[in-house]
């Protein structure tokens, strides 16, 4: 039990101890001995929780001096190692925060000659500042909880277009008699491409808002600019066709079965399309598609009248169909005429390349008339199914 769990049990037994006693007082009579063995028992074990629940509370309140001191120890030693962090990374220094912070409230021309020294490192040529570490750190954050294709697919930081070289035929070795030539062939080399396509996204905060010094800004601003992000970036991921946006898996993803049905699939289907990738990608292989497909998909049965969907029996482990992973994925395509709406594959085949800092820009006069603030984020990214065979899509007929 926990200390408030106790504190309830305690009253609960100091109550039915009083309640015996008034039903005795009652009646007008004295208390028989089993009553009063039951009383008297009631009221030591009511002692006995009085006690720990007093160390309990003592515990608590040292634990909490405890943890104010950590803090306070992580506060000095992020000023100790501002003067390094300002070589290193100027936007992680308390003066990059604090300035930050005021340009957030009071834009620019509200800040003091020291501030936009400090603001200095994290200009941008389009007018705004790339975001201080705690507001990067949440929009980072919000990213990866709200987008299924971070977590599953490799992310890099790049400053620039990245070619990443992709072997397109393997290597294949022969056995050769004695004093015969050696033959064989050379592995076939392409590339996949990342660039940068521009993320964009505007909240509007009220002036009063921004005045009142008990509202979190960084706070508002990350989970709000993370997720307006990430359910773009998730819909280009997943479905993207590369014009002025990510190419998503699926373009990027080979067929692997076609369905006899144009708006159904069968446990036979889900049971070839598994097979269809190869055995090197199955075994860190995951299933995704879309909550309406999945509520078909879970009512499939084998022949042996066994469901091909297993629910997972462990707090915080995925469902799995034969063995592998499900993921849902809003973005994926319907289960209609000649779509691709189940993806079965290894995702991290799938790169995303982020390209520096998501730039925040406080927009003031756009929405004067109503009294609000405009901030504009902006993030450059791209993403790449680096190859066709690590992913397999099943096609609609």
């Amino acid at each position: 039990m926990n200390t408030q769990e106790m504190v309830e049990k305690r009253a609960a037994l100091i109550t039915d101890a009083r309640s015996i006693i008034d039903a005795a007082d009652a009646e007008g009579r004295e208390l028989n001995a089993e009553q009063r063995e039951k009383v008297d028992t009631m009221l030591n074990d009511s002692d006995v929780m009085e006690a720990e629940i007093a160390q309990r509370q003592r515990l608590d309140q040292y634990t909490e001096k405890l943890a104010q001191v950590e803090e306070r120890k992580t506060e000095l030693a992020i000023d100790k190692g501002d003067d390094e962090d300002r070589e290193t990374n100027p936007l992680a220094t308390r003066e990059y925060r604090d300035a930050f912070t005021s340009y957030l409230r009071r834009g620019q021309n509200g800040l003091t000659s020291a501030e936009l020294r400090a603001m200095e490192a994290g200009v941008n040529s389009e007018g705004g500042y790339a975001t201080e570490t705690t507001v990067q750190r949440m929009i980072v954050e919000t990213l990866d909880d709200e987008s299924q294709m971070r977590k599953l697919a490799t992310v890099i930081a790049t400053e620039s277009d990245r070619n990443i070289p992709v072997e397109s035929s393997a290597t294949v070795a022969v056995w050769v008699a004695e004093e015969v030539s050696i033959g064989g062939t050379d592995p076939v080399m392409a590339q996949a491409s990342l660039s940068a396509y521009k993320a964009a996204v505007i909240v509007q905060i009220s002036n009063e808002l921004l005045f009142d010094s008990v509202f979190d800004m960084s706070s508002y601003l990350g989970r709000n600019i993370g997720r307006g992000l990430a359910n773009l970036e998730e819909t280009s991921f997943v479905n993207g066709d590369g014009s002025a946006k990510p190419t998503g898996v699926t373009d990027g993803s080979s067929v692997g079965t076609t369905a006899a049905s144009e708006t159904a699939v069968t446990a036979d289907e889900i049971i070839e399309h598994y097979y269809s990738l190869g055995q090197g990608y199955r075994k860190n292989a995951t299933w995704m598609f879309n909550s309406t497909a999945a509520g078909a998909i879970r009512k499939l049965k084998d022949g042996d009248n066994r469901y091909v969907w297993q629910p997972s029996l462990a707090m915080g482990a995925p469902d799995t169909i034969l063995g592998r992973p499900v993921v849902i994925a809003e973005d994926c395509e319907a289960m209609t005429t000649g779509l691709k709406p189940i993806l079965f594959g290894d995702f991290s085949y799938y790169w995303i390349a982020d390209r520096g800092s998501v730039v925040l820009q406080r927009l003031n006069e756009l929405y004067a008339a109503t009294d609000q603030v405009g901030f504009k984020a902006t993030r450059r990214t791209d993403g790449v199914l680096t190859s066709s065979a690590a992913v397999k899509h099943l096609l609609m007929a």
